[in-house]
């Protein structure tokens, strides 16, 4: 495949160490580099046998001889449909609420349900594309489909509505090809280089690849400007974007508000009405963040079982059912704060460690404190919490030009010792 024009700027800094001439020819230990050779995450490794899923959950270090070994070593009925999921947890759960780091976005590209060929497909992309999509890094041929991935500099969870935005948007562009909407959550795994799809009886292979890790706040800026902050009039288009950005931020906050809230129960919801609701909410958000019902019906079973007291799956399933059939109807349940508040009897004190479900009360505090913290910017004024951190990088870096070892200085102020490395060279 030819070279596609490149909208952003490549810097040298940008550019991964690794010698192109090492990754010929391009193999699954490859494949793995250019997604998580700097991760510190968790990533999964998932096997499809007789249409069942078993996922294993590894760092980069050890997955590296894990993917070698299954890739290679298993027979061709065992070894096939190898997934590897683009993104990584913070626990070794693949779960929305557990994103660690975004790290690449995708489309999966469905070309046996299309009029089109992936050849077709390949120069469609190659020739009527560079003014709405950046370069791929990755181009795999999948067997009956096409991954096309971009990389980008990882972020955390909290640009995740961001992220989503771009993946959503990435996906429109390429729908007339077949571009699977419900495989655009964080959370996907996609098929590994050399694995076999037993479907079509085909190797996955890599067609292309662009040693380039894009900035997402880079890609917005070049094919989404109307996110910018304080943006000046906007076309229908551009208003649909930023109303998109702020759904999907506002969905992102209450599924991460419902977990949290659970967490803070430590899971022991004793009324079956609030489990209930809690499932349903959960189920519906969800749906309407990662448009794939399958999975958040998924994600809501293992939710349930968590409780101390679950809900019968069949009682589960019939009693969110609802939260499915509104999305299915464009009908989103947009609960005042106020009626979620009462029915799921959520107290001041957890309402600080949540961030949209929250009174009038928590949320005048919180522009109280907003406000105060742009009073101290202007006088250059610092928080307590930021003097003792001052004091402690103080501390450090005194202690070190005495000769004392970074070693020393971690056991002596009881902090580890990358901390303190820090403290002294940042």
């Amino acid at each position: 495949m030819n070279n596609m024009n490149v909208k952003v700027n490549v810097k040298p800094e940008d550019v991964n160490v690794l010698d192109l001439k090492e990754l010929e020819p391009f193999n699954h230990l490859h494949h793995l580099q250019m997604l998580h050779g700097s991760s510190d995450g968790w990533i999964t490794l998932a096997l499809k046998i007789n249409e069942t899923y078993t996922q294993y959950h590894y760092k980069y270090k050890d997955l590296k001889s894990q993917v070698k070994d299954t890739v290679e070593n298993f027979d061709i009925n065992t070894h096939a449909n190898i997934y590897i999921s683009q993104n990584t947890f913070y626990k070794p759960q693949r779960r929305i609420e557990n994103i660690k780091q975004l790290r690449a976005l995708y489309v999966d590209i469905d070309c046996y349900k299309t009029k089109y060929s992936k050849d077709a497909v390949l120069y469609f992309l190659q020739n009527d594309f560079n003014d709405k999509l950046p370069r791929p890094n990755l181009i795999l041929d999948t067997g009956r489909g096409l991954n096309i991935i971009w990389l980008i500099e990882p972020v955390p969870y909290k640009a995740l509505p961001l992220w989503t935005v771009i993946e959503k948007y990435f996906c429109a562009q390429i729908k007339e090809f077949g571009s699977d909407s419900c495989a655009t959550d964080p959370t996907r795994i996609l098929r590994i280089a050399e694995s076999r799809n037993m479907k079509s009886n085909t190797t996955v292979k890599i067609l292309d690849y662009f040693h380039h890790k894009y900035s997402l706040r880079e890609i917005q800026e070049e094919y989404l400007p109307e996110l910018k902050p304080k943006a000046k009039k906007s076309s229908s288009t551009a208003h649909k974007i930023i109303s998109l950005y702020n759904q999907y931020t506002l969905y992102h906050a209450r599924i991460m508000d419902i977990v949290k809230l659970c967490e803070l129960r430590k899971y022991k919801i004793k009324k079956y009405h609030m489990r209930e609701l809690i499932l349903f909410l959960y189920r519906h958000w969800l749906c309407c963040f990662t448009n794939d019902p399958k999975d958040a019906y998924e994600k809501t079973k293992e939710l349930n079982q968590k409780f101390d007291i679950p809900l019968k799956e069949r009682e589960m399933k019939t009693d969110t059912k609802s939260a499915e059939k509104g999305y299915y109807n464009h009908k989103v349940y947009n609960y005042k704060n106020t009626t979620l508040l009462e029915l799921l009897e959520i107290t001041e004190t957890e309402q600080k460690h949540l961030k949209t479900l929250i009174g009038t009360k928590e949320k005048n505090e919180r522009r109280n404190e907003h406000r105060k913290g742009e009073r101290r910017k202007e006088h250059n004024e610092l928080t307590e919490k930021q003097n003792e951190m001052k004091s402690k990088v103080k501390k450090a870096k005194k202690l070190y030009k005495k000769g004392y070892t970074q070693e020393e200085i971690s056991q002596m102020m009881d902090k580890n010792q990358s901390t303190i490395s820090r403290y002294i060279n940042g």
